[in-house]
């Protein structure tokens, strides 16, 4: 599967003059949960009152992965990375996972898609997990694919729900679209475990 995670430097060099002067890395990672949990609110207002609530989902989004970008980066400016921001950091990934996605487990139609949106947040749990305990292991935090992190879930999620907000139907959809979803974050998992076992 294509994976945005290579084009994060990128991003990170093009989007710092956002945080101007004043922004702390913990703030960013703050902002960005709050987003994750908006980007949650309209998909369960999706479901619930209209499928145009849908289409919010890439302002959200774009919040959320901005405000993932800009805390290392200012972390590392600002001489302010420590492990208190890396656990604050690893923690707000996974809650923030869960504040956008688990609407999705507990809302969609049929319970094929609910299942499933539930089994990827699991996965991605396990693999975002894994990729701190290379750290542990090797000094090294695993963020291999084929799905890479945050970035690309939100992308690829993203997707899905903002075509649900333009075409309702496709919302039949959902459990194809989740199972493949499913399928490369349980390899993103078992590649980075591979991966740290390898280098032990």
């Amino acid at each position: 599967m294509f994976s945005f995670y290579r084009f994060k430097p990128w991003f990170q060099r093009a989007l710092r003059w956002i945080a101007g002067v004043w922004m702390t890395p913990n703030q960013a990672t703050l902002r960005g949960v709050a987003a994750a949990a908006a980007g949650g609110a309209f998909i369960f207002f999706g479901f619930r009152v209209n499928p145009l609530f849908f289409l919010a989902q890439p302002v959200w989004l774009i919040l959320r992965l901005v405000c993932n970008i800009l805390d290392g980066v200012l972390a590392r400016e600002k001489g302010l990375a420590d492990t208190r921001g890396e656990v604050l950091n690893e923690l707000s990934g996974v809650v923030g996972d869960g504040l956008n996605y688990l609407p999705i487990a507990f809302f969609a139609p049929g319970g094929g898609a609910r299942a499933l949106a539930f089994l990827v947040i699991i996965a991605a749990i396990l693999a975002e997990m894994t990729a701190v305990l290379g750290r542990l292991a090797t000094g090294t935090r695993r963020d291999e694919g084929p799905l890479g992190g945050k970035l690309d879930r939100g992308i690829w999620f993203g997707v899905g729900v903002t075509l649900a907000g333009v075409f309702p139907t496709v919302l039949e959809y959902a459990p194809h679209y989740l199972a493949v979803i499913l399928v490369f974050v349980v390899l993103t998992w078992l590649n980075r475990l591979r991966l740290i076992l390898r280098s032990l």
